[in-house]
Formats: structure tokens, C-alpha cells, sequence
């Protein structure tokens, strides 16, 4: 278990080093930045933010853990969250996956449970994603599908919001 603890350390130095790299290669992107009472909300209020999406993704996935039968507190699921959002800054965008099985493992979580649990919470997003895109389509008007060739009903809302529901309750049967 001692290399995954040093793989992880190790991938978070290199996420840091890809930031700093970059940071440092483009610095005339700072030099556009007015550094302002505004800016300085707008980056607070963004940060804030971020961290409460990370927030309601931690307490999805604690209810998850504990609807397949995982004994795990809801801080302890925030922080594996929380810590292995580090990694989705390492090129590929799997590392943050990995990084939150191992450390699920880690916690005495079964790597099983943790695996589905996480499938189960993309299987979620997407079909909100799906769900969300849909309404915007069906509310935004006829002009927004006008030259696309697509026409849609009402129908397919109801019918996408009860796949995007329905779907994971099967394939957790």
C-alpha cells in the first residue's frame, strides 16, 4: 500500500508542476487580469462554488456508499472526494478516478462497492446532463432548431427524466 501512497503524492506533484508550467509559460494571461474588488468577489464567489459542487458530488457519492451497504461517514466521503479532485488536473482525466478508488480502499471501503457507487454517480450526471440539455431545447423555441432538421416532441421530455431516474435503480439490480 506504501506505492499507491507514493504514486499519489507523486502524481500530485506532477498535477502541481503542469500548473506552475503553464502558469509560467502564459504569463500575459495574468497581466490581463484587473485585480479589483470585483475580480477579487467574482473569484471568491466562483471558488465558493466549486467547492460546494465538490461538496454536493462527496454527499451524492456518501449516499451512494451507504445505499449499497458501505459503513462510511459523510466526512470521511467529502474528504476522498475532496482530495482526489487534485488529480482530475493530471492530463488524461482518470487519475482523479483512480485516486479516489485507492483511497476509498485505503479507508476500509470495498474497491466493488466504491467502483459501482462511482458508476452509478456518472450514470446520474449524464442523464441529468442529458435531461437538462433537453429542456433547454424544448423551452429556448422553434428558432433555436430552425435549418437542424431536428424535430422534437414533448413527448421525449418525460421520457429521458424517467430513463435518467430509472436507469440506475436497474443496473444496481
Amino acid at each position: 500500500m506504501k506505492i499507491f501512497s507514493l504514486l499519489g503524492y507523486a502524481i500530485a506533484l506532477v498535477a502541481v508542476g503542469i500548473f506552475i508550467y503553464l502558469a509560467a509559460a502564459t504569463p500575459v494571461a495574468f497581466t490581463q487580469i484587473a485585480l479589483n474588488k470585483d475580480t477579487i468577489f467574482a473569484l471568491s464567489a466562483s471558488l465558493l462554488l466549486y467547492a460546494a459542487a465538490i461538496g454536493v458530488g462527496g454527499s451524492v457519492w456518501f449516499v451512494l456508499l451507504r445505499a449499497v451497504g458501505q459503513r462510511v461517514g459523510w466526512g470521511e466521503a467529502l474528504t476522498i472526494v475532496w482530495v482526489s479532485q487534485a488529480a482530475k488536473y493530471v492530463p488524461g482525466n482518470v487519475a482523479q478516478h483512480v485516486g479516489r478508488l485507492v483511497l476509498a480502499r485505503k479507508r476500509g471501503i470495498d474497491a466493488n462497492a466504491a467502483f459501482f457507487t462511482m458508476i452509478v454517480e456518472i450514470a446520474w450526471l449524464v442523464g441529468v446532463a442529458s435531461v437538462l440539455a433537453l429542456v433547454f431545447l424544448l423551452t429556448f423555441g422553434d428558432d433555436f432548431l430552425d435549418g437542424t432538421g431536428l424535430a422534437i416532441g414533448h413527448w421525449v421530455l418525460p421520457v429521458l427524466a424517467v430513463f435518467a431516474v430509472v436507469t440506475p435503480l436497474i443496473g444496481h439490480r
